[in-house]
């Protein structure tokens, strides 16, 4: 097919000037308006995990600290 079959999605007067078309794009539709959450897995409070993860750094640190000191003696 050549580019003249393609349907005109602009009037040719320019985009001031808009026609009615019945083709509508999928992007100008409405999108969904919730999220979808994951119902498999438990859910976890955010304040829990950053807690959770500041635990585990603060103790690799102190593994990393000890490590370090070790390889001084």
């Amino acid at each position: 097919m050549t580019t003249n079959h393609r349907p005109t999605l602009e009037s040719k007067r320019g985009k001031v000037k808009s026609i009615n078309d019945s083709i509508v794009h999928a992007r100008a539709l409405p999108q969904s308006g919730s999220l979808k959450y994951r119902t498999d897995i438990p859910s976890v409070k955010f304040e829990d995990g950053v807690k959770e993860l500041k635990r585990e750094l603060l103790q690799l640190e102190g593994n990393a600290k000890k490590k370090w000191k070790q390889d001084e003696i």
